[in-house]
């Protein structure tokens, strides 16, 4: 049997148990058919979209505009400059007004956020980025890279290419483990501390003093003073500015 039927601003159509509803009224539009419900309406500024409990809503009151689905929620919205959209379970919201940016994700969390310049990437525990307002920090496990700077008086600190470096503009500072060398200078007095090889070199305003050692020989030297510490098979050498020490010991002999 097929039932057609119009009462009003009603439509109903039925055939055999199964039936489709389309109704209207004010601003209302109604669609059914067999208990999955679509209805969709409007009033003043909203309009509204629902089938079955899986809501779509949209409206525009203002200058708001929203846009929301069961759960999963989409929001957007322009009113004073704002600007959000969110979305539930894995959560991506973007705001305007505040200018931040949040993206996460659960499970292998991934969170994007722009209010204080910061983002902060993980993925199994493996890697961890960490940014804010140019001075940023990363810390990675993956290529086993660790690296800490910071802009302006500048600090680097890195463990892929195994590089440490510190240096302060104006009075400059400096720190750097690449090379093995390390420098130290401060407006005038001067002081250089580098190791690079086997060499050891501290001066200070003119008063240089220097300690190497390549080998077996090691030597000392202060402004003209000179320490030499050798030592080569059985042999023992100490010199100190002409005055010259040897100490030997070959099978028995010690002189």
């Amino acid at each position: 049997m097929l039932v057609l039927s119009y009462t009003g601003c009603r439509l109903a159509l039925s055939y055999t148990g199964c039936r489709l509803v389309l109704s209207y009224t004010g601003h209302r539009l109604v669609l059914s058919y067999t208990g999955r419900r679509l209805v969709l309406s409007h009033t003043g500024g909203r309009l509204f979209l629902s089938y079955t409990g899986h809501r779509l809503a949209l409206s525009y009151t203002g200058f708001r505009l929203v846009l929301s689905y069961t759960g999963h929620r989409l929001v957007l919205s322009y009113t004073c400059r704002r600007l959000v959209l969110s979305y539930t379970g894995p959560r991506l919201v973007l705001s305007y007004t505040g200018l931040r940016l949040v993206l996460s994700y659960t499970g292998l969390r991934l969170v994007l956020s722009y209010t204080g310049l910061r983002l902060v990437l993980s993925y199994t525990g493996l890697r961890l980025v960490l940014s804010y307002t140019g001075c940023r920090l990363v810390l990675s496990n993956t290529g086993r890279r660790l690296v800490l700077s910071y802009t302006g008086h500048r600090l680097v600190l890195s463990y892929t290419g195994h590089r440490l470096v510190l240096s302060y503009t104006g009075c400059r500072l400096v720190l750097s483990y690449t090379g093995c060398r390390l420098v130290l200078s401060y407006t005038g007095c001067r002081l250089v501390l580098s190791y690079t090889g086997f060499r050891l070199v501290l001066s200070y305003t003119g008063c240089r003093l220097i300690l190497s050692y390549t080998g077996c020989w090691l030597v000392l030297s202060y402004t003209g003073h000179r320490l030499v510490l050798s030592y080569t098979g059985f042999r023992l050498v100490l010199s100190y500015n002409g005055f010259r020490l040897v100490l030997s010991y070959t099978g028995f002999r010690l002189s």
